[in-house]
């Protein structure tokens, strides 16, 4: 068996621009006489995989430098407009009307929607269905927990059935109907996520991922800070399972994406320039015929 110490300490004595990592499973007296005799004492490891995470590390590192230096423009931009929450008396979630008011001024890609009460209803055409209908009331935030949500309703029978449905479903758990979201009925070739909140230790961060009503089981999202450059907007998308079969596999064609970074970072910058806003969540962004849509949004916002 090859004494150790001194090979160990040759191989420190190399002079390289390059990093040398050594991995050394020796008996366990050669670690007192190395602390003790080293002339270098450099770090060494005890398991032959952990220079390959140290040097991958180094890398990753590096080329987040490098997107530092090369978007260093558009960051410091950003960041110039970030604005300083002042004072804080409440927290709610918006109410639908609040939040399209919101979204359309920015123009976000909002589905259409219509706000209407049950005796509104009498009103509607023929030819707006199919429709989704959504009821709401205050304090409920996850409408298909009070089964508050009907899909691909044919004609106005339906709709009438749908609608007192949802509002004997919202009365029995002690809610009352304010009035009902209608959308129309879109057949989706994909669910998204988008979403933002607010860290305590990182400040606002935006998400991306699969979304729908499965998106907690399929765990497939992405995280970054909201000082976001349009590169950080393709890796965020890129980064997820949903953002590669975007980006096309097996043969599909690619969906062009462009659209769907423009959401991003609006999101992005909504968080940046109002401080009132603490949460953003965008599901679904709905992916049909080749338009992304935000088919359901919730803001919670602090009031100032």
């Amino acid at each position: 068996m090859v004494e150790p110490f001194g090979v160990v300490e040759k191989v420190n004595s190399i002079s390289s621009v390059k990093p040398i990592l050594q991995a050394v499973m020796p008996l366990p007296e050669f670690w007192e006489k190395y602390r003790k005799e080293s002339l270098y004492k450099t770090p060494l490891f005890r398991k032959p995989e952990e220079p390959a995470v140290v040097i991958s590390k180094m890398l990753f590192y590096s080329e987040k430098q490098k997107t530092l230096r090369r978007n260093r423009k558009e960051y410091l931009s950003l960041m110039s407009k970030i604005a300083v929450r002042e004072k804080i008396s409440g927290e709610r979630f918006l109410a639908p009307k609040e939040t399209r008011k919101i979204l359309t001024h920015l123009n976000f890609p909002v589905v259409d929607e219509q706000f209407l009460t049950l005796s509104e209803f009498k009103n509607i055409g023929d030819d707006v269905f199919p429709l989704v209908l959504k009821g709401f009331a205050k304090g409920v935030t996850h409408k298909t927990e009070f089964k508050g949500v009907r899909l691909n309703i044919q004609n106005k029978k339906e709709l009438f059935e749908a609608a007192e449905s949802i509002k004997k479903s919202f009365a029995s758990q002690g809610k009352e109907i304010e009035y009902f979201v209608l959308q129309p009925f879109r057949k989706l070739e994909s669910e998204l996520l988008i979403g933002a909140s607010r860290d305590a230790s990182f400040g606002p961060i935006v998400m991306f991922g699969s979304g729908g009503k499965y998106v907690e089981i399929l765990n497939d999202v992405a995280i970054r800070s909201a000082i976001l450059s349009d590169a950080d907007a393709d890796e965020i998308i890129a980064a997820t399972k949903i953002g590669k079969i975007l980006l096309g596999v097996r043969g599909e064609n690619a969906v062009g994406t462009k659209p769907l970074k423009e959401i991003l970072k609006k999101t992005a910058l909504l968080m940046i320039e109002n401080p009132q806003i603490t949460e953003v969540d965008f599901n679904p962004v709905g992916l049909s015929h080749g338009e992304f849509k935000i088919i359901d949004a919730r803001i919670k916002t602090f009031d100032i």
